[in-house]
């Protein structure tokens, strides 16, 4: 069994609480990450995974820095980090208007009619930079020839 350390500020249900469901904050927001990845492939908008996780750690840090100065100690399982993976907001990482389009390219598969092997056009690439790590991050969205229609009809 994992035996969790106690939050200064942590009352006695919330530690029951955290000891029955045994869940880290961490687990929590990757719970959270995979969401907003299944959003992002699911209405073909790039998300930047790793610039989300980076935040998070950077306010997690902050949080245990301010926990241990305030109360002499901290862990990661104090109710203020629950609060912080609920509050987090990760729009910031996602849709177009955080990211740079680099490159469209064409997806093509191969098929073979009359004994002959064709490529065939049955969507496009479109290849992002995340401007908030300055296109440290690449990003790669998949659509079909409809959706690309789409697309360019909106604009």
């Amino acid at each position: 069994m994992v035996e969790f350390a106690r939050s200064a500020t942590m009352k006695d249900e919330e530690y029951v609480d955290v000891l029955k469901n045994s869940i880290s904050p961490t687990r929590k927001f990757q719970e959270r990450i995979a969401q907003w990845e299944a959003k992002s492939l699911k209405e073909r908008k790039p998300f930047c995974r790793a610039c989300a996780w980076a935040s998070f750690n950077d306010a997690a840090e902050l949080l245990k820095k301010k926990l241990e100065r305030d109360f002499g100690a901290a862990n990661d399982f104090g109710k203020e980090f629950y609060e912080l993976v609920k509050e987090m907001d990760l729009d910031e990482f996602y849709g177009e208007q955080y990211f740079e389009l680099v490159k469209t390219s064409e997806a093509s598969q191969q098929e073979t009619i009359n004994g002959s092997k064709i490529n065939r056009q049955i969507g496009w690439f479109l290849n992002y930079a995340c401007k908030v790590s300055r296109g440290i991050h690449q990003h790669t969205v998949f659509l079909t020839m409809e959706e690309m229609e789409q697309r360019k009809l909106k604009k």
